[in-house]
């Protein structure tokens, strides 16, 4: 196996060594296949849209409209919840119990 190239790169006032993996065999049989192109990246989300898909991302299976816009990527809901807590804050009354400090039980 060929060895990496090797490249420095100056960032924030040090060297940087990279290795960059040679890669002259991608696309032959049993190597690496060939990246695909912006082309064919945008037929291949064209013909899946085609067929009913949605490509728009972060499809959760939850009405967009019951989500906050900054809770779409998300997978679940706020734990604790946000609204719950505030309920709790505004209600106050939490019983704190400390052991006795004397050593009596």
């Amino acid at each position: 196996m060929t060895p990496r190239l090797k490249k420095k790169v100056p960032w924030k006032g040090k060297n940087i060594m990279v290795l960059l993996p040679r890669d002259e065999e991608r696309g032959q049989p049993g190597k690496n296949p060939i990246p695909l192109t912006e082309s064919n990246v945008s037929g291949m989300l064209r013909s899946w849209q085609q067929l009913g898909y949605n490509v728009d991302g972060f499809d959760l299976y939850e009405p967009v409209a019951a989500l906050d816009p900054r809770e779409q990527s998300q997978s679940r809901a706020d734990w604790p919840d946000p609204d719950e807590l505030a309920r709790e804050r505004k209600q106050g009354g939490w019983t704190v119990l400390l052991p006795d400090l004397n050593g009596r039980w």
